[in-house]
Order: C-alpha cells, then sequence, then structure tokens
C-alpha cells in the first residue's frame, strides 16, 4: 500500500489547471454575461480548467500567475491594448516556456497598434511563427461571392461557416501543424483557423463565434471543445466533475425567498409559500434546498409559522435569500417598493432606489433569523444571492466565516428556438479570492419573461436538461424557483412537472450546499501525473468524481488507492469514484477484474475493499440504491448492513442491492 497520499503530494509537480483568458470586457459584469466570456469559461470548466479572466485594461498578467498558468486564451481585438509590443512578447515568453496559446480573436491585437498603425514583422513575426503559422500581415477585401471555406460546416459545430467575411488573408499553417479552416479564393488558399503544436490561431473572431446583432445570442461555429482541449492538450487530463456522483448524474434545486407571501390566485386566502409547501414540497421525496427574505418575514407569526413547517421538513434544506433583498451589491440599490420580481434582469420597469448595504447585515443577521425558525439539530446551510447577484468580495467572505456556501448566478437558460452551449454557464466565478458557485439552470423568472407569462414557461428547463447531458455532460439538472411560482396553477404545474420528470430519471440528489461543497472542491483540487497512465489526486474536498473523454483504459483497482469504482457512459466517457478527497488511480488496458462501486444515487461517505469483502457508507436523500460491478458471473455473495438484495451477482457480474430511507451502511461478502 502507498504511503499517505496527501502529504506526499507536491504542488510543483501537480498539473497546471489555471488558463489566464485575456480580455478587454465591456464593463465588469460582461464577463459573467456577454458572449463569449461565459462559453469559454464553461468549456474550459468541461475540460477541467479554470478560468483566470484578465483585464488587459491593467496591463500584463504579473509574473506569479503568469508562471503558474498551463496556458494563455485571447479573445482581444485590434485596439484593445495599449502596448501591443509587450503583449507579443508576453505571449512568446509564454510559447519559449511551454505554456500553449489559443488566440481566438484574431491576430489584429498583435499587429496593430491603439491608433491603427501597423507594427513591423520583427515584433510580432516570431510568436506567429511559434505558434506554427506562416503570415505576412497581407490582407484583401475580396467581392462577395468569390471567397469559399472548405469545409463549410466544421464537425461538432453549432453554426456554419457558409457565410465568409470579405477578408481574405495570405495565411498557411507551417510544416506539422493541421488547418482546421481553410479559406479558398479561386486557385489562392489561406489557412485561417490552424492547431500546432503550441496551440491554436484563429484570424478573426467571426470563425470562431456566430454574433446576432439583433438578440446578441452566440453560436459556436468550431467544436470549442475539441479545439481548445487540443490547444491546451487535455487529451489525458483527468476532469474534477461536480456534474456527476458515483456514476449519476447530480440533481439538487433550490427556492429563491421571493413572493413568500404573494396570495395565490386560485386560493387567494392563502400566501405562496403555504402553496408551494402543501403542493410541491411535502409531495416529492427529492430534496430541496429553501430559502427565505429575512426582513419580509421575520415578524409576520403567519409567515414565521409557514417557514418553520418548511424547514421542518426532512427532504429541506434551510437557506437565506439575504435580509433585505439587494437588486445591485457593487451599486447597492434595492428594488423599491415590494416588487418580488427581481432576478438582476436590470427590467426597465422596475423601480431601483440606492441603499446602504451592509454584508454582516445581510448576511450574518440574516442567517441568525433562519436558525430562529429551524427546528433542533438542523442548521442553515447555504446563502442564496439576490438581484444581479453579484456579491462583492466581502459578502463571500461573511458566508465564508458563517460556514454556509454561497450559490445563484449564472442564469443559463437554452433558447429552444436557437439551442447553444453559449447559453449555459460555467461552474462558478472569481470574487476576489472566493469562488461564486452558479446555478445549473436559470430560474422560473427568465423562462416566463420576468413573470409576465407564459407562466408554465419552466417546462422548458426539461429540454434544457436532456440538452446538457448528451453528447456531453455540461451541468447538473436543477430545479430553481421562487416562492412565487405557486402563485398561479399555470406555474405550479410547470414546477410539478419539472419534478415528476426528475423523480424518474437515474439521477444522484443532493441538496443545494452539497452541489456547491462539490464545486468548490473543482476548483481546488490538485492532479499530479504519476507515470504514463497514473495521477495522484489531492485537495478535492468533497468533490468524488474524476471523468476522462474518449478513454478505452479501466481503472486498474488493484493499483489504485481511495478508488471506489467506476461507471461508463455514452461517447467513451469514464467516471471515476473516489472514496475520499485524495487518491492515486492507475489506469490499465485490461486490468483483473475486481468488485467495486459502478453506480449508486447517494454520495459516498467511506469505502473499504478487502479480499472477500466490499463495505460502504452512503449519504442518501432518498432510497439509496447501488449497484455492484466486478463479480464473477452469478457468484455467491452475502449481502448485510443496512441493504438487501440477492444472494448472487448477475449474469455480468453485477448486483444491485437496495435500503430504505435513512439507512445507509452496505456490506458484501463473498
Amino acid at each position: 500500500m502507498m504511503a499517505s497520499i496527501a502529504l506526499t503530494l507536491a504542488l510543483a509537480a501537480a498539473s497546471p489547471r489555471e488558463v489566464i483568458v485575456l480580455c478587454k470586457p465591456q464593463d465588469a459584469f460582461s464577463i459573467n454575461s456577454a458572449p463569449p466570456f461565459p462559453a469559454i469559461a464553461l468549456v474550459l470548466n468541461h475540460l477541467g480548467l479554470i478560468p483566470r479572466f484578465h483585464d488587459m485594461a491593467k496591463g500584463l498578467p504579473d509574473a506569479a500567475a503568469s508562471a503558474r498558468a498551463r496556458g494563455v486564451v485571447a479573445w482581444l481585438e485590434a485596439g484593445d491594448v495599449a502596448d501591443p509590443e509587450a503583449l507579443d512578447a508576453w505571449l512568446l515568453a509564454r510559447v519559449k516556456a511551454d505554456q500553449p496559446i489559443a488566440l481566438l480573436s484574431g491576430v489584429g491585437v498583435l499587429t496593430e497598434r491603439a491608433d491603427g498603425a501597423a507594427l513591423p514583422h520583427h515584433v510580432w513575426g516570431p510568436l506567429l511563427e511559434a505558434l506554427d503559422l506562416g503570415y505576412d500581415g497581407l490582407v484583401e477585401e475580396r467581392p462577395v461571392g468569390t471567397l469559399g471555406y472548405k469545409p463549410f460546416k466544421v464537425p461538432g459545430a453549432e453554426a456554419s461557416q457558409s457565410d465568409a467575411p470579405h477578408t481574405f488573408w495570405d495565411a498557411k499553417a507551417l510544416p506539422g501543424a493541421h488547418a482546421v479552416l481553410t479559406l479558398a479564393s479561386g486557385k489562392q488558399q489561406s489557412d485561417v483557423l490552424i492547431q500546432g503544436k503550441h496551440g491554436a490561431v484563429a484570424l478573426s473572431p467571426e470563425l470562431v463565434m456566430e454574433f446576432n446583432p439583433v438578440t446578441y445570442a452566440a453560436r459556436w461555429r468550431v467544436d470549442p471543445f475539441v479545439l481548445l482541449g487540443a490547444a491546451l492538450r487535455t487529451q489525458n487530463l483527468p476532469a474534477p466533475d461536480p456534474t456527476t456522483i458515483n456514476g449519476r448524474r447530480a440533481f439538487f434545486a433550490h427556492i429563491d425567498g421571493d413572493g413568500f407571501n404573494n396570495a395565490s390566485v386560485q386560493r387567494k386566502s392563502l400566501p405562496s409559500g403555504r402553496v408551494i409547501l402543501d403542493e410541491v414540497l411535502k409531495r416529492t421525496p427529492l430534496p430541496t434546498t429553501v430559502s427565505i427574505v429575512a426582513g419580509s418575514t421575520q415578524g409576520h407569526a403567519d409567515l414565521e409559522g409557514i417557514a418553520r413547517e418548511i424547514f421542518a421538513l426532512p427532504n429541506v434544506e434551510a437557506a437565506s435569500h439575504t435580509f433585505t433583498h439587494p437588486h445591485d451589491y457593487v451599486a447597492q440599490t434595492a428594488t423599491a417598493g415590494d416588487s418580488v420580481v427581481d432576478d438582476g434582469s436590470d427590467d426597465p420597469n422596475a423601480r431601483m432606489k440606492h441603499v446602504s448595504l451592509d454584508p454582516k447585515h445581510e448576511v450574518d443577521d440574516s442567517l441568525r433569523f433562519v436558525q430562529t425558525l429551524c427546528p433542533p439539530g438542523k442548521h442553515p446551510a447555504a446563502m442564496l444571492w439576490s438581484g444581479r447577484t453579484n456579491p462583492s468580495p466581502g459578502y463571500l467572505a461573511r458566508a465564508a466565516a458563517c460556514g454556509v456556501v454561497n450559490i445563484n448566478g449564472g442564469d443559463a437558460r437554452l433558447n429552444r428556438h436557437f439551442p447553444s452551449i453559449t447559453a449555459l454557464s460555467s461552474y462558478g466565478r472569481d470574487v476576489g479570492p472566493y469562488t461564486q458557485v452558479h446555478s445549473a439552470a436559470a430560474n422560473e423568472n427568465l423562462f416566463t419573461n420576468l413573470w409576465t407569462g407564459p407562466f408554465d414557461g419552466l417546462r422548458e428547463v426539461i429540454g434544457q436538461f436532456k440538452f446538457t447531458d448528451e453528447p456531453r455532460r455540461l451541468a447538473a439538472v436543477n430545479i430553481y424557483y421562487h416562492f412565487y411560482a405557486g402563485e398561479r396553477a399555470a406555474g405550479l404545474k410547470a414546477l410539478l412537472e419539472c419534478y415528476r420528470w426528475a423523480e424518474s430519471q437515474p439521477l444522484t440528489p443532493v441538496f443545494a450546499s452539497s452541489y456547491a461543497r462539490g464545486v468548490e472542491g473543482f476548483y481546488s483540487a490538485r492532479i499530479m501525473p504519476a507515470g504514463d497512465a497514473a495521477w495522484d489526486v489531492a485537495d478535492m474536498g468533497t468533490l468524488r468524481t474524476l471523468r476522462f473523454d474518449h478513454e478505452a483504459r479501466d481503472p486498474d483497482l488493484a493499483a489504485s488507492q481511495n478508488v471506489a469504482g467506476f461507471s461508463r457512459a455514452s461517447g467513451g466517457r469514464l467516471f471515476v469514484h473516489l472514496s475520499g478527497p485524495s487518491a492515486h488511480l492507475a489506469l490499465a488496458p485490461a486490468p483483473a477484474p475486481h468488485p467495486h462501486l459502478q453506480e449508486a444515487n447517494a454520495p459516498l461517505a467511506s469505502w473499504e475493499s478487502k479480499a472477500g469483502r466490499l463495505a460502504g457508507t452512503f449519504e442518501p436523500t432518498v432510497a439509496p440504491r447501488v449497484v455492484l460491478s466486478g463479480f464473477k458471473p452469478n457468484q455467491s455473495l452475502i449481502v448485510t448492513g443496512d441493504f438487501k438484495g440477492p444472494a448472487h451477482a448477475d449474469a455480468n457480474g453485477k448486483l444491485a442491492v437496495w435500503a430504505p430511507l435513512g439507512q445507509a451502511k452496505l456490506e458484501v461478502r463473498w
């Protein structure tokens, strides 16, 4: 057996996961809301990488950030950088340090000064040559219809390249590089998107992404996972993955406290909080994290009573939706009056007022009030941000100090008429030294046009859940709504439809705080190569899943440590289930069969595997179901502990066991 992994792993040996994303955002919030930035962050997260957005208005990244980066992605256009010569030199230094570069928005920022004057070739030529692109700076405008792309459609892309720009670059992929996209004009050809040994270069942002000038929606013209995965060399890198728990897709639901006292249209004598309690929370086995706005609940005996009933339910986790429901934490504004529809969309009809916000009041005081409504032994576990969901570092500091997770923001809403992964969100965002965890789907407010109708719009999120599972699992299943969903029959019906759909799926249900802790583990995890087919993993927090894409080998469980098992999914995806925050994982082409955990609908609390015995403890929120694999076909087995199951494995060497809700200990002997 290996020595303790956590004590011996050296940070210097870690495979870097941070990627510097050079940009010049239009405003402080556009990195999280305006293409292409959320789209880039989503792709990097799925690849197992952490984007660190760097505003070039602040100059170049410092030496420490530069040294620890895995590579660089740039979305910059001519005029975005005050000193392009310095940028050329900095990027060339990254290439020489073997840090790959992906230039996604053209080379104008490298070849022109801010005033439009051309830079001499000797300034930027060495960089592009190092990136395997031969380009002399010549650009021509050619008549409509004289240019065409080969191929017109890039495999895996969301939009066609057929509407080619009229620009013709004199550019060629150097030997050893791959021309992803070639522009043809008569007998002349130009390699306008190339992949080389040190990264990738696109000669125009329009080659990478299509932008709708009316709706501002965007779609990828390339397969961004393939392009950025190859450019940043992630092909053999395991990705920490919070979307999946023990082989099953993660599920969580959470309620923002808005509209708790809104009168039901159908049941006028009842507030929406009572309707959601009776019609939803009492009628689903699935866990839901529920928040209230402390300031609008405190002192109202009837509302406090409903909140106590809600928090007493075993399938409910208590949370705060702040004390006063700020709209903009940075600008310090709130919605004037008693508006309950305030999701941060900057509704022009909403009147904003400036307020004096205090992080301790919004976080600490609200959590203390929620605690007074909880039954003995239950404590609030999460802060659900309100309004524009743009808390500044002070708010996240208070949440961390109070020992709760934070979540909300991202606003991932798929347009069924214009489906694109650019509409989805990353796992979270940097807020100073803290991480704000994003919800995995938008709430019903965005699906109902700010709660103006159609009031059953939330049912569209089911299509989004399906879209984000195949061919890649990009997000957990997240039912996210407000109490005012109980106002109207259509809203309530859509909400119940979402719950019924989730109840029918093979998911692992958890509370929102558990999902958020997993996202925190994604950002803290360290992955260190330990040979050609082995990795040491550390600092995973509560996250227990590693994902490989297109991996033919299986885990060698006898040579691994703290690996409970694995499962396969479509497209060659391999999910590896860890049993602790650190592990040693070895892969092999055909390892000897070894009994292991294949899938479970509950997180794993402990795991032990010895000759003739498996033992595990789970943390279920619903009746636990577990599938074990790796036994001999029809092998005789003895199931003990809290679980029940057949006395032998099936013909494929699998064993399915089950237990009632509240039971968690499993032991199998043979």
